[in-house]
């Protein structure tokens, strides 16, 4: 009975460390295939006196304010762009060329050629485009200011949440600890409890509950 529960608890614990993992590769963005191996160690991450400060924080390096901000900046071009139509244009046009004109196509023949070239200035002045592109670029203007109230947004929060997540971190470490103590001191108590049985001084179902504590 035992070792049944024994398998069953090391199952459970190995399914637990299995979507840990899964949720870790979420969390990265990789792959669900890429293997992943850790490497750190819990005590090397954190410590009593491990605290986030303000200056340590990148919000620029979260995937979320990357994609927010290339969305201002998208905007911010196509106003710009259609704003530049409102410009009058002004371009140069040639071409010279040869024609070959004749009843049959004599391709290597000189005397069915005739020179053939024109140029001229191409001019493009707007007037009047019914307020479309005005109303274009104020659309664009406004998802470029939503785009600025959300990078606030996104700064303060993703900020909070970081914070936060180190208070998480801080408060698992020392349960942690604390677990890792009282495993020490149930592991002593029960090497000293099988030699106390060993002599006959304690019955075997004490032994038995010192193991339970142990493995609790």
């Amino acid at each position: 009975m035992d070792v049944l529960n024994a398998q069953n608890q090391l199952q459970t614990a190995q399914r637990n460390y299995d979507n840990s993992i899964l949720y870790l590769k979420v969390q990265l963005a990789v792959e669900p295939g890429v293997n992943i191996n850790l490497i750190d160690v819990l005590e090397d991450l954190i410590t009593k006196n491990n605290i986030v400060e303000k200056s340590d924080f990148n919000v620029e390096q979260r995937y979320e304010y990357k994609i927010e901000k290339s969305s201002l900046r998208i905007n911010e071009i196509q106003a710009k762009k259609i704003n530049r139509t409102y410009l009058p244009s002004i371009y140069l046009y040639g071409n010279v060329s040869d024609q070959n004109l004749s009843n049959k196509f004599t391709a290597f023949s000189n005397q069915n050629w005739y020179p053939y070239n024109y140029w001229g200035i191409h001019a493009d002045i707007p007037i009047f485009d019914g307020f479309g592109k005005s109303k274009t670029i104020a659309s664009y203007k406004l998802s470029a200011l939503q785009n600025q109230n959300n990078l606030k947004n996104l700064k303060y929060t993703l900020y909070y949440e970081s914070i936060n997540t180190q208070k998480i971190l801080n408060d698992s470490y020392n349960q942690y600890q604390t677990s890792k103590d009282n495993y020490e001191l149930a592991k002593s108590i029960m090497e000293l409890d099988q030699k106390r049985y060993q002599e006959g001084t304690i019955t075997f179902a004490a032994l038995k509950n010192t193991e339970y504590s142990l493995q609790t």
